[in-house]
C-alpha cells in the first residue's frame, strides 16, 4: 500500500526524470497505426521515471504518432494534421494527480504560445476534462487524437472518460504540455521529438 501513497508526491514535486526514444516497458508502440483512416508513423516515445529515496519508479510510457516524422517542435504544434499521443501508465495514480499537473502544464502553456489574456477561456474548456479525470490503474491509458482545431481525448481508468476539446488555442495548449516551451520535461520532449537527450 505504501508505494501508493507516493505517486502523489512523484507526480508534483521535481525529481529526475529520464526517457529515451522507442521505450516500450512491456507497451506496445508500433511503428505505424492507423487513425481515423490515416497511417501515422511513430515519430519517439519515452518513459517517464521519478527517483525517491534511492528507489526509480516507473510512471509512464509516452507515445507521439504524426503523419510524416518531425523533430520541430512548432511545426508539429502548428500542423493541422493528425496527430495522435498515447499515455500507457505502469503504476496506479489517482486521478487527482493526473488532472494537476495537466491543468498547470496547459496553463503554463497558454501563455507562453497564446495571449495570456486567452487564457481563462482556454481554462473552461478543458476543464471538463481534467475536472473529471478517474483514478488511472496500472496498464490503463490516456489518448488524445488531434486533427485541426480539436483533441478527442480517450481515458481508460477505473472509469471510461470521453470527450472532445475544440478551439485552436486550447488544442494547442493541451499539446504544449509535451511539446511547448514549457513543457512537464525537457527530456520526454526530446524523446517524442525522436531526438533523446
Amino acid at each position: 500500500m505504501k508505494k501508493f501513497m507516493l505517486l502523489p508526491i512523484l507526480i508534483l514535486s521535481s525529481f529526475a526524470f529520464q526517457s529515451q526514444a522507442l521505450v516500450t516497458e512491456g507497451v506496445d508502440n508500433p511503428d505505424t497505426i492507423t487513425i481515423n483512416g490515416k497511417q501515422l508513423v511513430l515519430n519517439g516515445a519515452g518513459l517517464r521515471t521519478a527517483d525517491r529515496f534511492g528507489l526509480t519508479f516507473k510512471v509512464y510510457v509516452i507515445a507521439l504518432y504524426l503523419e510524416k516524422k518531425s523533430s520541430d517542435a512548432t511545426e508539429i504544434l502548428n500542423s493541422k494534421g493528425t496527430r495522435y499521443v498515447k499515455i500507457s501508465f505502469l503504476r496506479r495514480v489517482a486521478g487527482k494527480d493526473v488532472a494537476e499537473p495537466i491543468g498547470s502544464g496547459t496553463m503554463e502553456n497558454c501563455k507562453a504560445l497564446i495571449d495570456p489574456t486567452k487564457c481563462e477561456d482556454v481554462k473552461k474548456l478543458l476543464l471538463p476534462y481534467y475536472d473529471k479525470m478517474p483514478e488511472i490503474m496500472d496498464k490503463g491509458t490516456i489518448e488524445y487524437t488531434y486533427q485541426d482545431d480539436r483533441v478527442d481525448y480517450l481515458v481508460k481508468g477505473r472509469k471510461e472518460h470521453k470527450g472532445t476539446i475544440t478551439g485552436s488555442d486550447a488544442v494547442k495548449s493541451l499539446m504544449g504540455m509535451t511539446l511547448g516551451p514549457k513543457p512537464v520535461s525537457e527530456k520526454i520532449k526530446a524523446a517524442l521529438l525522436g531526438t533523446p537527450k
